[in-house]
């Protein structure tokens, strides 16, 4: 009921920023030539687009996607009003991306309402990035944003030079959303051990005990971009509870309180930019003795990225891992959560991140290549796709992702190796 509430306030705080400062007489009036508008003059735009797609997954299953967008901005001097609506046809689904208000002041704005933000300096892949959960129902995206499930939150950033302050308040927590169903879904990450355990609803978390909030400070020293960020919250991986010991066995869904202590860095010299994160997640279980919330862990990451300033060629290779403490408390409890992030049954775990993109015929075409290795399980995805702009409302694309492995280890990408596909899809801009 809470969220409910939540959903009707931002939208009435939408609706009523939109006509705050005029009248439909004012909105839709003729121009009068000559006549200096007023200072608080608003403004609406809307935009969308409408989309088909097409695709077929490597063992021969068909399946297809009709997905009509619309981006309504209402901007006037001192507030702004966002809404990113979506119409799925094929599940028959409404939905709203991103839902927001944002009002502007001398030292900065304050942002409230449906929202997806962004921590880390890394390039689409960060290991400090805790404001949004990720949605891998529908396995992995390209686009590591769009896989954001957007939450409400209040944010308001400070400027002073060239320094920042975020501040951040979350009412409600959203954990990550992943199939858990045993059979019948393609994408499912029910863990092996689990197969025979029935997952009771997960509990609400629209109650005080899962208030939110974190900070993030910015400044450049030296043509280095630094940050320190905070965050308390919980874990977005769910753990499990058992419930009994003999058949029927049920579990219960829990979430791992924890805080973030991390830092980001970013340095452009030249056609390179170099970045980097370190972070320390410290659980709720500081002695790692519970096996069902996870442990404390560091999580660190490295990168550069490079753009040829005549082709425009840009390529990205990025480094990250993590390392859990108190690893040889649950190395050989495949009931513990911590369990199934030790790739390989080790304490931590690395992944490389390649990715390339290279525009043709004067950027109306983008081909790209996006590419991910984790080293402990050798598995690894690949994500090739080709874009064409055929005019300016018009694209064509095509894209393809690759799951496999190296070796025989057990991975995420081992679970989904049958999951390779390839789709086509048009989509009209208006």
């Amino acid at each position: 009921m809470k969220r409910v509430l939540l959903v009707v306030l931002t939208i009435s705080l939408l609706a009523g920023n939109l006509f705050a400062f005029a009248g439909f007489d004012d909105i839709f009036a003729p121009e009068t030539v000559g006549e200096e508008e007023p200072a608080n003059k608003m403004s609406i735009s809307l935009s969308g687009s409408a989309g088909a797609t097409v695709g077929v997954y490597f063992d021969d299953q068909v399946f297809s996607e009709q997905l009509l967008r619309l981006n309504l901005l209402a901007d006037s001097p001192s507030f702004t009003s966002e809404a990113a609506l979506f119409f799925d046809a094929q599940e028959g689904k409404l939905g709203a991306d991103t839902i927001s208000v944002t009002s502007f002041f001398d030292w900065g704005f304050i942002k409230a309402g449906l929202l997806k933000e962004e921590w880390g300096s890394g390039d689409g892949v960060h290991v400090v990035d805790v404001l949004n959960a990720f949605d891998y129902s529908k396995g992995i995206s390209d686009d590591i944003f769009s896989m954001k499930r957007a939450e409400f939150m209040v944010t308001s950033t400070i400027y002073k030079d060239q320094s920042s302050l975020q501040l951040y308040l979350k009412p409600t927590y959203t954990p990550g959303l992943a199939s858990m169903e045993k059979t019948g879904d393609r994408w499912s990450l029910l863990p092996a051990n689990f197969s025979t355990l029935t997952i009771n609803d997960p509990p609400k978390t629209d109650s005080l005990e899962y208030v939110q909030f974190g900070a993030r400070g910015r400044t450049s020293i030296g043509g280095a971009d630094l940050g320190l960020l905070y965050y308390k919250g919980h874990m977005a991986q769910p753990g499990f509870k058992p419930e009994a010991a003999t058949p029927p066995n049920y579990i219960d869904t829990v979430y791992t309180p924890y805080q973030l202590f991390g830092s980001e860095a970013t340095y452009i010299l030249g056609q390179f930019t170099f970045m980097a994160e370190l972070g320390y997640m410290l659980s709720k279980d500081t002695k790692g003795t519970d096996p069902t919330l996870y442990n404390s862990k560091w999580v660190y990451l490295g990168g550069v990225s490079y753009l040829e300033p005549t082709s425009q060629l840009y390529l990205s290779i990025m480094y990250n891992g993590h390392f859990i403490e108190h690893y040889a408390l649950f190395k050989n409890n495949p009931l513990d959560v911590d369990y199934g992030q030790a790739f390989d049954n080790k304490a931590y775990g690395n992944t490389l991140t390649f990715a390339m993109e290279m525009p043709l015929f004067r950027e109306r075409v983008h081909v790209r290549l996006g590419s991910t290795y984790q080293i402990e399980t050798e598995g690894f995805a690949l994500l090739p796709s080709l874009r064409w702009q055929v005019s300016d409302d018009l694209k064509l694309e095509c894209k393809a992702v690759i799951y496999g492995t190296l070796g025989s280890k057990a991975s995420l990408f081992k679970t989904w190796e049958d999951n390779d596909y390839l789709t086509i899809g048009m989509t009209h801009y208006f």
